[in-house]
């Protein structure tokens, strides 16, 4: 479980920082406090499906770029570490992924279908 909260508060950051955004920023976005934010970012807490929507919904960013790994092996393959996260999801973790998924892609412009 550890790992999981570091790996999304280690994407929470990047995401913030690419587009130049505060923390209170980020906790705009999010709908949530401050210190919630820093808790998500600072891996001591793990943000839940509404928050991740609410950061979807509210920022100016390509929903993926969440989701996107930045450390990998060359010769490691997108699939392959997309299979390696999901399998130290529990059902309800993966049921939530699943949710948040659907909900974008019911939101994602057509032209980039």
């Amino acid at each position: 479980m550890r790992d999981e909260c570091v790996e999304s508060s280690e994407q929470l950051r990047k995401l913030r920082e690419s587009h130049n955004l505060t923390q209170s920023d980020m906790a705009n976005a999010a709908e949530c406090s401050l210190r919630n934010y820093q808790n998500y970012e600072y891996g001591k807490s793990q943000p839940t499906y509404s928050i991740l929507s609410h950061i979807i919904r509210n920022l100016p960013a390509d929903p993926r770029e969440l989701f996107e790994r930045s450390i990998c092996d060359e010769d490691d393959t997108a699939r392959d570490r997309i299979n390696r996260l999901l399998n130290k999801c529990n059902k309800d973790q993966l049921k939530l992924i699943l949710r948040l998924a659907q909900d974008v892609l019911d939101e994602w412009p057509a032209e980039r279908k």
